[in-house]
C-alpha cells in the first residue's frame, strides 16, 4: 500500500516522509527477513523506499537506516531469484545523494556490490547497474573521496569491470565514465589526489588505457583516457614519471587518429608535463612526437590555449641540443607553424618568434 499511494504523488511521499511509516517500512523488512514470506516483503519494502525515496528530500529520509535494511536484504537472500534485481535500482537511487553513497562506502557494502558484479556473469542488466553505482557514488564529494581510496571500490572498477569489459561495450564506457567524474570530483587535496591516482596505477589502470588506445579507434574512450591522464600528471612529478613509465603518453602519439580538440588539448598537455625529463623525450621522439607536432594540427579549431601549451611543448624539446639531430627533419613543418601562429597576439606571437630562432638555430647544423 505504501508503494501504491507514494507513486507520482507528492503530497502522499511527503506524509510518509514525515511520519513513522518509513520505520515501519524498514523493521517491516528486518522483522520478516528469514522468515516465510520474508524475500517478498523484502521485494515490497524496496519498493516503498523507491517511491518514497524518488526525490533528494526522500533519499534523506530513507538515508543510512533504509540502505541497511536493503543491504542485510541483499546478504541474506542473495541466492534467491529476483531480489539482486529487485534491490539494486533502489539502491543506486538512494545513492544519487552523497550523504547516502558516504554511508554505503563507510559500512563496507562494496565488496558486496563486488560480489554482485562477479555473480552476474550471464546478466548484463545487473553488471551495467554495478557501473550506474560506480558513477553516483563518483559524482557526490561526500562518496567520491571515500571511493577514490577505497581498495574494494577500485579492484571492481578497474581490476574487474575496466580489466574484463570488451571496449566497445556500454559496460566498459560506463564505468571509464564514472572513472573519469571521480577524477573530477576530487577535491583540491593533492595528497588524496596523489594516494587515489598511486593507487589507479597500481591496479593496472594504465596497461588498460594503452590496451584501449591501441585496439579501440572510439573518439569518445580516446577523449576520456586523455583527459583521466592529465589529471594524473598534473598532480605530481613523481606520478607524472609514473604514466612515463607505463607508455602511455607513447601510446597516445601512435594510436590516435584526427582527435578531438579536448583529447588534443589533453595530449599536448600530458606530453608537456612528462618531458621534463631527457629519457622521457628520448622516449617519445623515438615514438614519432615530432612527426606529428609537425604537421598542420594547430590549423583544425584548435583553442589558443592549447596552441599555446604545443609551443611550449616544441620550444622545451627544441631547447635541448641532443634533439637537434631528431628535429633536422621537421624543420620546414615547424617553420610553418610558427609562420602561421605567430598572427595571433601576446604569448603566442612571442613564442612564435623563439621558435623560428630556434629553427634557424637547428638548420645551421645542417650546412
Amino acid at each position: 500500500a505504501v508503494c501504491n499511494v507514494c507513486h507520482d504523488n507528492p503530497k502522499h511521499r511527503d506524509f510518509a516522509i514525515n511520519s513513522n511509516i518509513l520505520e515501519q517500512v524498514c523493521c517491516a523488512m528486518d522483522e520478516h527477513r528469514g522468515k516465510d514470506g520474508g524475500d517478498k516483503v523484502h521485494e515490497t519494502g524496496c519498493m516503498a523506499l523507491r517511491n518514497i525515496g524518488s526525490t533528494p528530500q526522500g533519499q534523506g529520509a530513507v538515508g543510512p537506516r533504509g540502505l541497511k535494511a536493503i543491504t542485510d536484504g541483499v546478504e541474506h537472500y542473495f541466492e534467491t531469484p529476483g531480489i539482486i534485481k529487485s534491490s539494486m535500482g533502489v539502491l543506486c537511487n538512494l545513492c544519487v545523494l552523497g550523504s547516502n553513497g558516504k554511508s554505503f562506502i563507510e559500512t563496507g557494502k562494496l565488496k558486496l556490490w563486488t560480489k554482485i558484479y562477479d555473480d552476474a556473469v550471464n546478466q548484463y542488466p545487473i553488471r551495467l547497474g554495478c557501473a550506474a553505482m560506480i558513477h553516483n557514488l563518483a559524482s557526490k564529494q561526500e562518496s567520491c573521496v571515500l571511493l577514490a581510496v577505497n581498495d574494494d571500490g577500485l579492484g571492481l572498477i578497474i581490476g574487474k569491470i575496466l580489466k574484463d569489459a570488451p571496449h566497445d561495450s556500454a559496460l566498459f564506457g560506463n564505468t571509464l565514465k564514472g572513472l573519469a567524474a571521480l577524477m573530477y570530483t576530487l577535491p583540491p587535496n593533492k595528497q588524496l589526489k596523489i594516494q587515489c591516482m598511486t593507487k589507479m596505477i597500481e591496479v593496472g589502470i594504465l596497461d588498460i588505457f594503452n590496451r584501449t588506445l591501441k585496439e579501440s579507434k572510439n573518439k569518445e574512450l580516446e577523449e576520456l583516457v586523455a583527459t583521466i591522464t592529465v589529471s594524473i600528471v598534473q598532480t605530481s612529478i613523481p606520478l607524472a614519471q609514473r604514466v612515463a613509465d607505463g607508455d602511455t603518453p607513447e601510446y597516445l602519439i601512435t594510436c590516435l587518429d584526427n582527435p578531438t580538440a579536448q583529447t588534443l588539448h589533453c595530449c599536448v598537455s600530458i606530453w608537456f608535463y612528462v618531458t621534463d625529463n631527457y629519457n622521457n623525450q628520448k622516449a617519445l621522439i623515438n615514438g614519432g612526437l615530432l612527426k606529428f607536432l609537425s604537421t598542420p594540427w594547430y590549423q583544425n579549431y584548435i583553442k589558443d590555449d592549447t596552441i599555446r601549451i604545443g609551443l611550449s611543448l616544441v620550444l622545451k624539446l627544441i631547447g635541448n641540443t641532443k634533439n637537434y639531430d631528431s628535429f633536422r627533419p621537421f624543420c620546414d613543418g615547424f617553420e610553418e607553424m610558427a609562420t602561421f601562429c605567430e598572427k595571433k597576439s601576446g604569448d603566442i606571437g612571442k613564442q612564435c618568434k623563439s621558435l623560428k630562432e630556434d629553427v634557424a638555430s637547428v638548420r645551421k647544423g645542417m650546412k
